[in-house]
C-alpha cells in the first residue's frame, strides 16, 4: 500500500497549532492504493527472491615469501601474508587495529637498514576495509609494538600522511599530508647526514618533496612495507610495486 495522494506539508515553527493538528490527523483518514506491480510480483507462483549475497571478510591470506624479505606481524596483530605477482608486483595483506596512539599493530614487510640509505616503493592500490587502512613505508626502530618510527602512508582514498614516534612507547605524532591517485603512487624515504628526507610521486612524475626532519632514529632500523586493516578481526590487501632498499647512498 502507499499513498493514493501526495500528504500536505506542514512548518511547525510558523504554522498555528490548528494547522499541525490537522497534518497529524490526515495520517488517519490518507487515502490509500495498492502497488500493483508489488502485488502482481507476490502472487504471481514463479516469482522467486534472489538470495542475499554475504560479503565473507578475509581472514586467511596466501602466505609466500619475497627473497630477502622478513614477515612479522607487529603488536600480535591477525597473522597477514604476500602474493608475489609478475613484474616486481606483490600483494601485502595486513590485519590489525592502527599504527598510532603508544603501541602499533600491523603486517611489517622489513629487512635491516645501517645508516644511510633509502627506501622506496610503488603503491598500486589498498583495499578499503576502514577509513584509516594503512600502506606505506617504515623505517622502525625494532619490532616492539611501541618502538620508534617514521612512516609515510597512504589512505585507500589516496591521502598520504607522515606519522612518527620519536620515543619508545610514546604517542605518534601526526604529520605532512597530500593527495595522490592510484595507480602508481611513488613513496621514497631517504636517511642521510643526519636528516630524514620523505617524498612522493603520481604515475609518470619526479619525486616531489613531503616532508624532511632531523634524524631522530638509531643508526641501526628495520625499513619496509606495512599493511594495517584498521580491523583487527580481518586483513586489508595492499598492492605494491619495485620495493627496494639501498643501503649507503
Amino acid at each position: 500500500m502507499f499513498n493514493a495522494e501526495p500528504l500536505g506539508k506542514t512548518n511547525f515553527e510558523t504554522d498555528s497549532k490548528e494547522s499541525i493538528e490537522k497534518y497529524f490527523k490526515g495520517f488517519a483518514t490518507q487515502n490509500l492504493a495498492v502497488n500493483e506491480p508489488l502485488r502482481k510480483a507476490l502472487g504471481d507462483p514463479n516469482y522467486k527472491v534472489k538470495p542475499f549475497v554475504v560479503l565473507q571478510s578475509r581472514t586467511i591470506a596466501p602466505q609466500e615469501a619475497l627473497a630477502g624479505w622478513t614477515n612479522t606481524d607487529v603488536g600480535g596483530a591477525l597473522k597477514g601474508g604476500l602474493q608475489k605477482k609478475a613484474n616486481g608486483e606483490f600483494d601485502l595483506f595486513g590485519g590489525g587495529n592502527d599504527i598510532w596512539g603508544k603501541r602499533d599493530d600491523f603486517r611489517f614487510l622489513h629487512q635491516p637498514l645501517k645508516g644511510d640509505g633509502s627506501i622506496e616503493v610503488t603503491v598500486q592500490g589498498v583495499e578499503l576495509i576502514d577509513t584509516y587502512t594503512k600502506s606505506g613505508i617504515m623505517l622502525r626502530d625494532g619490532l616492539s609494538s611501541d618502538a620508534k618510527f617514521l612512516l609515510v602512508s597512504i589512505f585507500p582514498n589516496g591521502e598520504i600522511n607522515v606519522a612518527r614516534r620519536e620515543q619508545t612507547g610514546e604517542a605518534v605524532i601526526p604529520g605532512e599530508g597530500k593527495a595522490a591517485t592510484f595507480p602508481g603512487v611513488g613513496l621514497r624515504i631517504t636517511r642521510k647526514g643526519g636528516k630524514l628526507v620523505m617524498e612522493y610521486k603520481t604515475s609518470g612524475s619526479s619525486f616531489l618533496p613531503l616532508a624532511t626532519m632531523d634524524d631522530f632514529l638509531p643508526k641501526s632500523v628495520e625499513a619496509g612495507a606495512v599493511a594495517l586493516s584498521h580491523s583487527g578481526a580481518e586483513l586489508a590487501k595492499v598492492s605494491y610495486k619495485d620495493l627496494s632498499i639501498k643501503q649507503g647512498n
